[in-house]
């Protein structure tokens, strides 16, 4: 695998690179980090300072030296109140700026992107396409807000060490216990690297099996929250899988803590060990315990202070250099996904969009699709130039897996073909997207209260009362709900607070279907130039549908500035709405070929 350097990751899209004013905060914060960290860290020989303002006898100079050490904690204290009111507001204005664009990306490209995996390829969700864009831009980020810090701190950590073997050698005179207390230094040092190898390696001996386990997780928990069960065995079987894949995870979590927990007892003893021979070296040479006098003292608490803190910043460093080399491999393991993104993103982008108010016709291109991977046996050709008129409707049907979805996604922009994204051209553009509304076979509404799924908003305020009441007679949901209330009586007002007060799942199926209707219907706007109902009336029984095909068909076409396009198994009652049809015909295996009737 090739790996790729931090400019590369950071140079991947425009979109990782951090605005102004985000990058602004993030230097002060770290300009105030670096600075305050270097300070704490050089107050830390204030012991040492006050051990040799004695030896002198500079009482009042080694008093200042004392209280400056125990300031040292004030002015951590008061930096990391400082650090958390900027790292707080540098999350947040991330958090916005990331959400806003992969918001916008994942838009542009959702059921365009494919995940080719051998033989077979498929189409990745939006959920994977958000997830793949903000993870990856929080890995960069995070590993550039690191990066600075950890190289300081190995900076800082070498000045250390000058410092504290120049001291020792201007206090003693005595080469050989300069030395001798180096290497000793020296041989913690490389003990505590080796452990925080062995540290590393634990955590990424557990660390995809971890993440494997909590995706599955995530999928068994939704199996069990989205799928109605059959029969109570089906329910147990859901939940066994569930309770089994969290105690594996469990287990996992709880060996690799037991694991990290043994290479720290063994850290701490040797920190311990090192501590003591410092203190029995300070000792031998003073003369041993019986010349103990309040110098030898107060030498050895500040050599003692000093190589403790020491060894503390080498293991902050080698946490810093753990986090990297995760935070680098993580970002590295998305770059090819995040680049497929991208690039198809790219690609949409240049595609033309009509702005025109009004168009007359479209034209749909020749054009061959089929999804990715050797193994696809599915190909969707059409071989004629055929056009659409504004103002009409038109009746798509065929068999069940013939191409009618894939179609009118290539239509509306939620397919790409490979070399030339969009099928459609009008007037003198070749290549263009109309924008487009499509009520999905599967459509749904969220969990949130059905008029706010219904308008898109939380405030009730910005409803459109006429409209919305005028869609719900013609879907028949207004009387829908005049029978739930038990009212023979039109009430606007009682329908509105019940639709605000009620959840989708207190609905039947048919309502749910029709709800889904009155969604696509109250949004349509004047901009929308192509609108598809893709199996909108299949759960409903042929009277109704009649009916609220009518008014569909009427309400979308009043104005007649859009082409309809009705997708469906219910072939002579929508006929009866429509100006013409699109059917699909099979005529070279695996091969289903367009055939307009317009």
């Amino acid at each position: 695998m090739k790996h790729n350097t931090p400019k590369e990751l950071l140079n991947a899209h425009q979109v990782v690179k951090m605005p102004k004013h985000i990058s602004h905060r993030k230097t002060v914060i770290l300009t105030t980090i670096l600075t305050s960290t270097a300070i704490i860290d050089f107050l830390s020989f204030s012991i040492k300072g006050a051990q040799l303002a004695l030896s002198y006898g500079y009482n009042l100079i080694a008093l200042i030296f004392i209280i400056c050490y125990y300031l040292r904690n004030v002015l951590r204290s008061s930096i990391t109140m400082f650090t958390d009111t900027q790292k707080n507001a540098f999350r947040t204005e991330q958090s916005a700026y990331i959400i806003e664009n992969v918001s916008n990306m994942s838009n542009c490209v959702r059921g365009k992107v494919f995940v080719k995996n051998g033989d077979f390829a498929r189409i990745v969700t939006n959920s994977e396409i958000i997830l793949t864009l903000k993870e990856y831009i929080s890995y960069v980020w995070a590993f550039l807000e690191k990066l600075p810090i950890t190289i300081a701190n190995i900076i800082t950590s070498i000045l250390m060490i000058l410092a504290i073997f120049a001291t020792e050698f201007f206090q003693t005179k005595n080469l050989q216990l300069t030395v001798l207390l180096s290497s000793i230094v020296f041989i913690c040092i490389i003990i505590f690297s080796i452990l925080y190898v062995v540290r590393f390696k634990i955590i990424k001996s557990f660390k995809y099996e971890y993440k494997e386990l909590k995706k599955q997780n995530e999928v068994l928990f939704n199996d069990i929250r989205n799928i109605e069960p059959l029969i109570k065995p089906e329910f147990s079987y859901r939940a066994d899988l569930l309770v089994s894949n969290m105690d594996a995870q469990r287990k996992n979590e709880k060996n690799k803590v037991s694991k990290l927990n043994s290479v720290e007892i063994i850290r701490a003893f040797v920190l311990a060990i090192f501590m003591i021979i410092i203190i029995v070296i300070k000792l031998y040479y003073a003369g041993g315990i019986n010349n103990l006098t309040l110098l030898v003292l107060t030498d050895i608490l500040a050599i003692s202070s000093v190589y403790s803190n020491l060894l503390n910043k080498v293991v902050q460093i080698l946490q810093s250099i753990e986090e990297l080399a995760n935070t680098l491999k993580d970002a590295e393991s998305l770059k090819l996904d995040f680049d497929n993104i991208t690039n198809i993103y790219e690609d949409e982008m240049k595609v033309k969009v009509a702005k025109e108010k009004i168009i007359e016709n479209i034209k749909v291109m020749p054009f061959n699709f089929t999804y990715p991977g050797k193994n696809s046996v599915y190909e969707l050709e059409n071989k004629t130039v055929f056009s659409l008129e504004r103002g009409k409707s038109y009746l798509v049907y065929g068999h069940t897996g013939c191409g009618k979805s894939t179609f009118m996604h290539l239509l509306t922009g939620k397919l790409r073909i490979e070399k030339t994204p969009s099928p459609i051209s009008y007037g003198d553009a070749k290549l263009a997207y109309l924008s487009s509304i499509m009520h999905e076979s599967n459509g749904k509404l969220g969990s949130n209260r059905v008029l706010e799924e219904l308008i898109f908003n939380q405030d009730l305020n910005t409803l459109n009362y006429n409209k919305m009441i005028e869609i719900l007679k013609g879907t028949n949901i207004y009387y829908d709900i005049l029978r739930n209330l038990g009212l023979k009586t039109p009430d606007n007002k009682l329908v509105l607070d019940y639709l605000e007060n009620t959840y989708i799942d207190q609905y039947s199926s048919g309502q749910k279907q029709r709800l889904a209707i009155v969604k696509v219907l109250y949004n349509l706007n004047s901009e929308h130039k192509i609108v598809v109902f893709d199996e909108a009336t299949n759960a409903l029984d042929d009277d109704t549908a009649k009916s609220v095909l009518s008014f569909m068909a009427d309400y979308c076409q009043r104005d007649s500035l859009r082409i309809v396009f009705f997708v469906t198994h219910q072939i002579e009652i929508t006929k009866e709405i429509t100006d013409g049809s699109i059917t699909f015909e099979q005529k070279n295996f695996p091969i289903f070929e367009v055939t307009p009737k317009v």
